[in-house]
């Protein structure tokens, strides 16, 4: 009977925005923890007023939201790394190629060279 209640009030729109607006806050965040320990605060809420004492892995002087990865920071970091790996394989490609017409500029003077001596005579 609690299922079908449950279906009837998420199938009525307006229904739907009414149990919604009971479980966002007015950060925009779900309530996640609402038992009466937590005050009804949202996680965030939770995490910024939590005690110093422990740290974990986000070490001790950390912001209260710096323990979680930051995508966008690493993308942007390997972007830079896979950036210079680029800029690097350019270089020694441009060095390479360099050398490569150089020793062909030698050959074909000395190719000329040794042709041109040869009809002289």
């Amino acid at each position: 009977m609690q299922m079908k209640e449950a279906y009837d009030c998420l199938r009525n729109p307006r229904k739907r925005s009414a149990y919604d607006d009971q479980l966002a806050t007015s950060a925009g965040y779900l309530k996640e923890a609402t038992h009466l320990k937590f005050k009804e605060d949202t996680i965030l809420d939770l995490n910024k007023a939590r005690d110093d004492n422990y740290t974990g892995p986000r070490g001790p002087n950390a912001g209260p939201l710096q323990h979680f990865r930051d995508l966008e920071e690493e993308y942007y970091r390997e972007r830079h790394r896979n950036r210079m790996l680029v800029v690097i394989a350019s270089v020694v490609g441009c060095l390479i190629l360099a050398n490569i017409g150089y020793v062909w500029h030698l050959r074909r003077k000395r190719l000329s060279g040794l042709v041109g001596g040869s009809l002289d005579r």
